[in-house]
């Protein structure tokens, strides 16, 4: 999969399918679902909150651990540049923010404010989430 140094939706697909399983053989019911960036979060029954937290690593190792990161990189953040400085640069084209502002500045508001109520764009906003989501859409 990661011979050829790029790694297709369909090999992704494949490792996630890999990870469900893995799982799924370890007792806990991961549920794929779509992100809005090109990938995917997971959910878990609460009930399973335990056997998951035993078997996750163990079962990404062998299936999403290398492949997921890397992947959500190149749909993100392909040029590898500071992912703060591509989700200002993605509100300033939604017209969210001034185009003045940047990556440090965001980086700052949210080292000052996690919860993000500082942010001068309403971070709730379908398109901010796309920009913090993907920052390439």
């Amino acid at each position: 999969m990661l011979s050829d140094g790029k790694i297709t939706k369909a090999e992704y697909d494949e490792a996630v399918q890999r990870y469900v399983k893995c799982m799924a053989d370890k007792g806990v019911t991961v549920t794929p679902y779509e992100m809005g960036g090109g990938y995917y979060g997971y959910s878990v029954p609460s009930r399973e909150n335990d056997t998951f937290q035993r078997w996750g690593d163990s079962c990404a190792k062998g299936t999403t651990y290398l492949v997921e990161d890397l992947y959500i990189q190149m749909l993100t953040n392909p040029s590898g540049g500071d992912i703060d400085d591509a989700v200002a640069a993605c509100l300033a084209r939604k017209g969210l923010v001034d185009n003045s502002f940047t990556g440090s500045e965001l980086k700052r508001l949210n080292a000052i404010d996690p919860r993000g109520k500082n942010l001068p764009y309403d971070s709730a906003d379908p398109d901010a989430i796309a920009c913090e989501t993907n920052p390439q859409q």
